[in-house]
């Protein structure tokens, strides 16, 4: 999943300037042009090169160790429901969206109102999309070792750190730290929280577990760059948005705390 998943960031790191340079001398419909034909050859390919996977090793056994159904194993919609679990991922998913939402479009703004040179805050939002790749490869081997859940919480932890020194940018080469710090903390998440869908709820209703608690994210984007806006009218810097993500991500691990183990039952 890490490995998949660092593809989001390579893009992050790469296509930023591919672009940028092509609307600097053809004008921006031309970036718009080579990002349909870009999407366009990743959806033929997608076409032609996947398949259905198959289902053996994803399905119960029985006890002989063959396939005992082409069901796939997991709580059914009700049992989700009803579980107070699901209600806090939906949580976790607001708060792992929130550094995407409200922080990460106003970095580079946030670096130049602390006094950092355009130059260099250009070189460190690089840096937080390089260490948002190495995140999800170093998260998703760790989650391997110490389970998903208490992963996610080192890596908020460790994002609740990065922002503390985020704006304490007065400090010589602290930028250099929190950068890389940032992106690899913030960049465990989109790894993590699928893991986290699978230990408590399985794969028998994965997309629909996903699509409700996915909702946290959803109100992190639409409320997130409003309380980012508000915080620098109101304040002239970013100070009060940081600190409020930073309680929001502590509360993030006490919830994760709360949901103990997971105990994923195949639906009767």
């Amino acid at each position: 999943m890490g490995i998949a998943m660092t593809g989001n960031n390579f893009g992050g790191v790469v296509m930023p300037g591919i672009v940028g340079g092509l609307i600097a001398n053809s004008g921006w419909q031309a970036g718009y042009y080579l990002q349909g034909t870009l999407t366009a050859f990743v959806a033929i390919g997608a076409l032609i090169a996947l398949r259905e996977p198959n289902p053996v090793g994803l399905v119960a056994s029985d006890n002989a160790g063959g396939v005992a159904s082409k069901q796939l194993t997991g709580i059914s919609m009700k049992q989700a429901v009803r579980s107070p679990q699901l209600y806090m991922l939906f949580y976790i998913f607001l708060v792992g969206a929130t550094p995407f939402a409200a922080l990460l479009p106003q970095l580079i703004s946030h670096f130049i109102n602390e006094g950092i040179e355009s130059s260099t805050a250009a070189t460190a939002l690089s840096l937080v999309a390089l260490g948002g790749m190495g995140g999800k490869l170093i998260f998703g081997i760790v989650a391997e070792k110490i389970t998903p859940r208490y992963t996610m919480m080192i890596s908020f932890a460790g994002l609740s750190v990065s922002l503390l020194l985020s704006v304490n940018l007065n400090i010589s080469g602290i930028i250099w730290i929190c950068s890389p710090m940032w992106g690899l903390c913030m960049g465990a998440f989109g790894t993590l929280i699928n893991l986290i869908v699978q230990d408590y709820f399985g794969l028998k209703n994965f997309a629909k577990i996903m699509g409700i608690a996915g909702f946290g994210t959803a109100i992190s984007f639409a409320i997130g760059p409003i309380l980012a806006g508000i915080s620098f009218d109101e304040f002239g810097n970013y100070h009060p948005i940081f600190y409020g993500t930073m309680v929001l991500l502590l509360a993030g691990i006490l919830v994760l705390i709360g949901m103990g183990n997971p105990n994923v039952r195949q639906q009767e």
